[in-house]
């Protein structure tokens, strides 16, 4: 399926949107392309170009207030019938935040599977990622108070450019 929509709120969709996400606000255009197994979806992309964002990334979590983010993102369907899991994907994913902090160009992968019978593993990949950028927005992502105490205590700066994580079982301790 193909959808290309010059105006959007993406607030509307939160209805028939069943993903973690709780988007409060967020206008602008959205390109789409949605791949179905029967009535399943096993993957979408979408180009975004949206203001005015105010969405909550989890429940838990604080909202994440932007000006602008503009960017690919990707989900699909990633590991064996077993172990299923998710892959995500931010491809050239910029966007200021409603401080006027900017963020520069992200490209990250993020691959996990679910087990009942053992540890998930989990993938990150990634091509650039800005440190200072995710610092900034940390507190309002979907990761183990460890982390967050590691980027508060060492406040990271600089860059990564093409590298690679992977883990099996609960994400590294710091």
């Amino acid at each position: 399926l193909f959808a290309q929509v010059d105006y959007v709120d993406l607030a509307q969709a939160n209805d028939w949107l069943h993903a973690p996400l709780n988007v409060h606000r967020a206008q602008g255009a959205l390109r789409t392309w949605i791949r179905l197994d029967g009535t399943e979806v096993v993957g979408a992309t979408a180009d975004l170009a949206l203001t005015n964002v105010d969405a909550r990334l989890a429940p838990d979590l604080e909202p994440l207030q932007l000006s602008s983010f503009q960017g690919r993102v990707t989900q699909k369907r990633w590991g064996d019938d077993a172990r299923g899991g998710q892959q995500y994907g931010f491809t050239g994913v910029t966007f200021v935040l409603a401080s006027g902090v900017n963020f520069p160009p992200l490209d990250l992968a993020y691959r996990t599977t679910r087990s009942s019978t053992g540890p998930r593993h989990v993938e990150l990949e990634g091509a650039r990622v800005d440190l200072q950028g995710v610092a900034a927005i940390a507190t309002h992502l979907p990761i183990g108070r460890e982390l967050l105490d590691a980027i508060a205590r060492y406040a990271p700066t600089g860059r990564l450019a093409e590298f690679s994580l992977q883990w099996d079982g609960e994400e590294p301790r710091f």
